[in-house]
């Protein structure tokens, strides 16, 4: 029987959280390759986009940005053999659905702390801080905010 068959008279709740954790998914292959365009760009100033090598969190995120990357592409293939029941990497799904939890937490804290101590700098530019406090809540707490919503709607109903 497909997966299609044996989601037909689920809740609309366990329909919405199948919808949102392949969302999430997909999100998170987009997300992956932007972490891999601003990890190349970083270490080989394309476009004009460099490092403050001295800044522990800048230094922190293009470092963390391959594995991150990583995570998110198995992070998606777990989501949608999750969604089409595939029992291989079905796993990986209820894992990364508890990191993103973590993540997401942590990720907010830093962002905030990064935000004000941009904005604070003498001589602060402030449309970039802003921005990169936008981009980085699109990537983490929106991607995986989304992943985390649809896997927690559906746990209950797969029995993982």
């Amino acid at each position: 029987m497909s997966a299609t068959a044996l989601y037909a008279n689920a809740p609309a709740k366990i329909k919405v959280g199948r919808v949102l954790l392949i969302i999430g998914s997909i999100l998170f292959f987009v997300t992956s390759v932007a972490f891999m365009v601003m990890f190349f760009c970083s270490l080989y100033s394309v476009w004009d986009y460099s490092i403050d090598w001295n800044d522990a969190s800048d230094v922190f995120s293009i470092v963390s940005a391959p594995f991150l990357a990583v995570f998110y592409v198995f992070a998606g293939i777990g989501g949608l053999c999750y969604v089409f029941d595939k029992h291989r990497m079905k796993v990986i799904a209820s894992l990364a659905g508890v990191v993103m939890l973590v993540v997401i937490a942590v990720s907010v804290v830093i962002m905030f702390r990064d935000l004000i101590t941009d904005c604070l700098r003498p001589n602060a530019n402030t449309t970039a801080a802003v921005t990169e406090f936008f981009v980085r809540f699109a990537s983490i707490q929106i991607t995986g905010g989304v992943y985390f919503i649809g896997w927690f709607l559906t746990k209950d109903y797969t029995g993982d």
